[in-house]
């Protein structure tokens, strides 16, 4: 399920949920809103989220290369924002369709977030 940011009401955008939500197929009403959370606290929180979901979070500067989608996030126009690669590269921008904007093709990577699923 791929799906789009929903919240343009605020300064940001949930790009971070949207991607979220669409890598774990959930509605993005489903994940707590951790843009909202003070600065910074969203570290702590959504590793901790995920793990009750059966997750792990795997935060990487460089890309795996083996057909696994992840949030990519980095600085576009001034700002954060986060966005699906695959192999390295940009699959889906959740604000594409929203406010009508060009896909970013561009962007100054941060991290990759992998959610690996907990082997039981």
């Amino acid at each position: 399920m791929i799906l789009f940011e929903t919240n343009k009401t605020k300064s940001r955008g949930n790009c971070l949920v949207s991607c979220l939500a669409s890598l774990v197929n959930l509605n993005v009403e489903q994940i707590p809103c951790f843009e909202d959370l003070p600065k910074g606290e969203w570290k702590y929180a959504l590793p901790k989220w995920l793990f009750s979901r059966g997750y792990q979070l795997v935060k990487r500067k460089s890309p795996r290369l083996n057909g696994q989608y992840c949030i990519g996030v980095g600085f576009y126009n001034g700002g954060r924002h986060a966005m699906i690669f695959l192999d390295g590269k940009p699959f889906h921008d959740p604000a594409k369709v929203s406010d009508h904007r060009t896909p970013i093709v561009r962007m100054d990577m941060e991290y990759y977030f992998y959610i690996d699923k907990i082997e039981q």
